[in-house]
């Protein structure tokens, strides 16, 4: 089950390489405790990649949760504007 996904987290850490065919858009966590690269396939399923490990995730679960982080940056501004230009949340509220 998916918990949380981090749109254009950091991927790279949980590939070797990224396969031509799918499209890389951030990170996955499950409820289970895994991490991993959240992908979404030409068929238009998104899957968590680990390694070379192709694991299927359920789209409205995967969904649910992009809403979900879109609703916490629309609620706290100043950690989106930081994301957005690179800058940790804890620096950005220390310069401000």
């Amino acid at each position: 089950m998916v918990q949380r996904v981090n749109i254009g987290g950091p991927a790279h850490l949980y590939m070797a390489a990224i396969p031509a065919d799918l499209m890389v858009l951030g990170t996955v966590a499950r409820k289970s405790g895994e991490i991993g690269a959240l992908v979404r396939c030409p068929s238009g399923a998104f899957a968590q990649l680990n390694g070379m490990v192709l694991q299927p995730l359920n789209k409205r679960e995967v969904v649910c949760a992009m809403v979900e982080a879109r609703v916490e940056q629309i609620g706290n501004p100043a950690r989106s504007i930081a994301n957005a230009g690179g800058i940790p949340p804890d620096a950005a509220a220390n310069s401000a």
